[in-house]
């Protein structure tokens, strides 16, 4: 048997900060946030990506602070140096740390100083030092869909929703309508996409299921949101819809039909409470310092670039449930951990997987005692009462046709219909060969070829996930975890089975706390750096302009490394309970080595995008500030790209016009015959919010009217990654 519960407990010499020290710190940080919201400039969401990268390689570099062996002054003749027999002597003496009696309280001090900081930056950072984007509402796209559809979703099920919202903005008058741009949507019953024009038996269909009050209120509610969308709204109609069960529609809808649409945003702020919460439960039931790298982890991780929390209606409550569950079910408190994790489950339907090594954990004590524990019986007894609760009151809601048709609807949003850029699990790393832009994984077949992919391997990716399934439940037995140390183990199976966006794999939190649990595991040790590492590579990988597949691709590799890594040194110290420790800090090394490998692979693949040439004429149209970026006429352009505007015969010019997308900058590069003759940069100062391109006239150097110019090349940073042009005209 294997069971390092003894480490669970900290020794006297590796507690956490005295109690008052850590209210110390937190005040500090919690000063410190709203005075960098105050004192820095707003940044960008390239930026912050950036930022994010940064966040998380200080973090590692936290978290060696954190492992690092280092003996007090009057302890240095007597320790003996230990020879570690990891890879590599810096990263072996990180991976075969043990807590030294006399760790400094000035290096603790330190370490608990420089990650409060960090945390402080990281929340000014994830919301770009703007304080609106914490108390305001900016993404009314994704409220829409969970405002509207749950609210009316008596009339709406999961398939009508955009013909409902097209035809509502029919019926306004011609100078009011909001939606004439949509010209297709996407059929939400087979995620093909159709023309808008509906039939009049659709038409009568839709508009036969409301009450003429409902209908205007239906509308009303529509208008109001469509109106705050930023940009263009053809996007939102080729999205895959609206997907929680009819159990989080009870509540999201109740909330939605008591919440009147304008204080919407009151609903979006409901997520921001609840991860506050959460934190202050992880402080309690494990220490203030798992609380922080959370809390690090959260600003920091890729998943949370969309939704940004406040800014969604109740999309982290499944989240938050599981891993209360998890810290309710280490506090004893059962009734409330079954309660919480079926809520969970009942939200979003494949939180449901871990329930199999609790359930687990809990026939392994029932073996070993020869009865049933009270534990068990309130746990059940409170998924029991949950499940009754919310199924009872769907069904009363909205009848049993809503269940059919939410199990037909999951079905499709689980197949390889409805797989896209933003997919994470061993499905998109299977299926990566290196496509790093668009044009590339074109190339390939595009996202349909991956998703064919998927079905062509549906049969052994099921076989693993049975495997990690049947691992969980022999190390129930042999290593006779509890069942809040057992429960993070079902992430492996969830990530090779599922492939969910990347917005789910928020729930690695759990991860960051189950790690802290046995810190003289190496496993543990790797895991907490390879968790971060994971999103430093993810965070480059946006940064340098790669396209969403690759980046999800990179995220995916990592994490296979890491369930290698972590199940593998579990399974060591299954078979060597006494050189496990030894074999599992090489395990861990290599595991760290394949994780370096995969990043520095990543930068060794990246290539150099090939240049765009297109001619002046097709530039010529002059397009006014506020014209669409995407619109006709216009120009995209890659992360990493150049467009080049060639001129048939050298053009003199005093001054260069150009549209381009407005919160991007454009730095231009004017050639004559092999000489670069003038440099210039187009990017808006304003902060004001706006849509759409931007018109600007720069002034040239001398050289620019004296030589003349037979071609510009144009380069586009910052921002939002999404580059365009409009026009280039020289004039005089």
């Amino acid at each position: 048997m294997i069971n390092d519960t003894a480490a669970v407990a900290p020794a006297a010499h590796d507690r956490a900060l005295p109690r008052q020290a850590v209210r110390r710190l937190t005040a500090l940080a919690a000063v410190a946030t709203p005075v960098l919201f105050v004192a820095l400039d707003p940044i960008s969401q390239a930026d912050s990506h950036a930022g994010r990268m940064w966040l998380a390689l200080i973090a590692i570099g936290l978290l060696v602070l954190r492992f690092v062996r280092l003996p007090a002054q009057d302890d240095r003749r007597q320790s003996r140096p230990v020879r570690p027999r990891a890879a590599g002597p810096g990263l072996a003496s990180v991976l075969a740390w043990r807590p030294h009696p006399r760790w400094t309280k000035r290096v603790r001090g330190l370490h608990a100083t420089l990650l409060a900081g960090a945390c402080a930056y990281g929340i000014g950072n994830y919301y770009q030092f703007e304080l609106n984007k914490v108390t305001d509402l900016h993404s009314y796209q994704d409220t829409t869909y969970y405002y509207v559809n749950s609210k009316y979703f008596e009339e709406l099920s999961y398939f009508s929703l955009y013909p409902a919202m097209l035809m509502a903005d029919e019926e306004q008058p011609d100078g009011d309508r909001l939606l004439d741009e949509v010209k297709r949507y996407r059929d939400l019953s087979t995620y093909r996409t159709r023309s808008r024009k509906l039939s009049a038996r659709e038409r009568e269909q839709i508009r036969g299921e409301f009450s003429e009050k409902r209908w205007q209120a239906f509308s009303h509610d529509v208008r109001e949101l469509v109106k705050r969308w930023p940009g263009g709204k053809t996007y939102f109609f080729s999205d895959h819809g609206y997907n929680p069960p009819p159990t989080w529609t009870v509540v999201g809808g109740t909330l939605a039909s008591i919440t009147p649409v304008e204080h919407v945003w009151v609903l979006a702020k409901i997520d921001l409470l609840l991860v506050i919460l959460l934190l202050g439960l992880i402080a309690r039931t494990y220490s203030a310092e798992v609380a922080a790298y959370s809390l690090l982890f959260f600003v920091t991780t890729y998943s949370g670039r969309w939704p940004m929390l406040g800014d969604s209606i109740l999309r982290f409550d499944w989240c938050v449930a599981l891993v209360a569950a998890a810290c309710y079910l280490r506090r004893e408190q059962a009734l409330v951990a079954g309660s919480l994790l079926a809520y969970a489950a009942l939200n979003r339907i494949f939180p449901a997987i871990f329930f199999f090594p609790v359930l687990m954990a809990f026939l392994v004590e029932y073996r070993r005692a020869g009865h049933v524990q009270r534990t068990h019986v309130r746990f059940v007894a409170g998924a029991a009462a949950t499940t009754a609760v919310l199924v009872g009151a769907a069904l009363w809601a909205y009848g049993i046709d809503a269940f059919v048709a939410s199990k037909d609807n999951l079905l499709l949003h689980q197949s390889s219909a409805s797989f896209s850029r933003y997919r994470v699990g061993f499905g998109t790393a299977l299926g990566f060969r290196g496509e790093h832009t668009g044009h590339a994984l074109a190339a390939a077949g595009g996202i349909a070829a991956k998703a064919r992919l998927l079905d062509a391997w549906a049969g052994p990716i099921k076989a693993l996930a049975a495997a990690l399934l049947a691992f969980i439940a022999w190390w129930s037995v042999r290593g006779r975890w509890s069942s809040d140390r057992l429960l993070p183990l079902a992430i492996a199976p969830l990530f090779v089975l599922t492939n969910p966006q990347i917005n789910y794999f928020n729930l690695r939190l759990l991860l960051i706390a189950w790690h802290f649990l046995a810190l003289d595991r190496a496993r543990n040790r790797f895991g907490l750096l390879a968790l971060f590492g994971i999103e430093a590579m993810t965070q480059a990988s946006h940064v340098v302009g790669n396209d969403r597949y690759a980046t999800m691709a990179y995220t995916s590799i990592g994490l296979c490394v890491y369930f290698v890594a972590v199940y593998g040194g579990i399974a060591v110290e299954a078979r060597w309970p006494r050189l496990g420790q030894r074999r599992a800090n090489r395990l861990a090394g290599v595991g760290l080595a394949a994780l370096a490998l995969t990043d520095a692979a990543y930068w060794r693949v990246g290539t150099q995008i090939a240049d765009r040439r297109i001619a002046a004429t097709a530039l010529a149209k002059v397009q006014e500030t506020g014209a669409r970026w995407n619109g006709p006429g216009t120009v995209q352009i890659l992360p990493g790209q150049a467009l080049v505007v060639a001129f048939d015969t050298p053009v003199r010019g005093r001054y260069v016009d150009i549209s381009c997308d407005n919160n991007d900058r454009y730095d231009l590069r004017l050639f004559s015959g092999p000489d670069e003759i003038a440099q210039v940069s187009a990017r808006r100062s304003s902060k004001t919010r706006m849509a759409g391109l931007w018109r600007t006239s720069i002034e040239l150097p001398r050289a620019a009217h004296s030589h003349g110019v037979d071609r510009i090349e144009i380069r586009a940073s910052g921002g939002d990654h999404v580059y365009a042009v409009g026009h280039v005209v020289l004039r005089p």
